[in-house]
């Protein structure tokens, strides 16, 4: 049941805000770009997973101010994007990472080390989180049903495990 919790106009798109459960208790924020003009086409969509040290959604976003804002640039090409935290990052961080100042940081270790432990890895999480968000794309109207997806460092490996899943 995705939430959608705020639409807001950038520079030059809408950038919305929404929220999945992946799984049972586990929610998954991340914002949907769509090109200003077009809200009402069927738009080619991008999911644009993000690295280390990008601050989460944001940087990828543009929220940020960061360099790498590639789904900024995405979006400014005419592409639908969708901008995830990934597990351990953004508005996902868990234990002390929270706190404020902390935003760029990551509990990614901490979260690995409890996956491996009971017989599972993060980068397998990341993986099925993208495969909920790629529901939320078969599902929202705006967007066609074939996607792309890219990212660079942890992003790209995420969209690099991710890929060959998509078709399931």
């Amino acid at each position: 049941h995705p939430q959608k919790l705020e639409s807001v106009e950038a520079e030059g798109h809408i950038r919305e805000k929404w929220l999945i459960e992946t799984e049972p208790g586990v929610f998954m924020p991340f914002y949907l770009l769509l090109p200003a003009g077009k809200q009402q086409e069927e738009l080619f969509p991008v999911i644009a997973p993000h690295g280390h040290g990008s601050f989460g959604k944001e940087g990828v976003a543009g929220v940020s101010g960061q360099a790498g804002a590639y789904g900024y640039e995405l979006v400014r090409a005419g592409f639908a994007v969708l901008c995830p935290d990934a597990r351990g990052f953004g508005e996902r961080r868990e234990g002390p990472t929270q706190d404020a100042g902390m935003e760029n940081a990551s509990s990614c270790d901490i979260l690995n080390f409890t996956a491996i432990s009971l017989g599972a890895t993060l980068a397998g999480m990341w993986v099925w989180d993208l495969m909920r968000l790629y529901d939320f794309i078969e599902n929202e109207p705006r967007l066609r049903s074939d996607a792309g997806c890219c990212g660079f460092s942890g992003g790209g490996l995420q969209a690099l495990l991710f890929f060959p899943f998509r078709d399931r």
